[in-house]
């Protein structure tokens, strides 16, 4: 009961990320701060070890500013919003698994999120003709994270 309740907010929360970041491109703290929320009560109701996630998000956060550092010093502006940052190190808690290194889930997350990002860029630039420096990249992120995740589901890592 707990865990299907978890699951609702987890995607209302998501929903909502994701339409505030393509209305206004910016990631409110209080929709991060709920998501981080349910994404702790997710790995405890899961009897996780609290330290694979924590590991995996300060991870997310060092390669992510690491990638905004570089994109800032090549492109001239900074590709990667801090609310993408932290969007991405709260889900990343909900693909934490002990079966699979934090690299590992880390990596494919990443790497799906810049497919779904550059796909996205690359659709809305054709159709709407966009500026490519304000598209949002929430749904991206979660596209790539749900991926991620049923991925792992399918082969039995979850």
């Amino acid at each position: 009961m707990v865990r299907g309740l978890l699951q609702v907010f987890y995607y209302l929360t998501n929903i909502s990320i994701v339409l505030t970041d393509i209305r206004s491109h910016r990631i409110p703290n209080k929709y991060l701060g709920l998501l981080f929320v349910i994404g702790v009560a997710d790995v405890v109701l899961n009897h996780f070890s609290i330290i694979r996630p924590v590991e995996s998000v300060l991870l997310v956060i060092a390669i992510y500013t690491l990638l905004n550092y570089g994109t800032h010093k090549v492109l001239g502006y900074s590709a990667i919003g801090m609310g993408d940052i932290k969007y991405t190190a709260c889900l990343q808690l909900f693909i934490v698994s002990s079966q699979v290194s934090v690299l590992n889930q880390i990596s494919w997350l990443l790497l799906m999120s810049w497919i779904c990002g550059g796909v996205i860029a690359v659709i809305t630039r054709l159709v709407m003709r966009a500026d490519p420096r304000r598209i949002a990249f929430a749904p991206a992120i979660f596209l790539a994270a749900e991926i991620v995740k049923n991925v792992q589901r399918t082969l039995g890592y979850v």
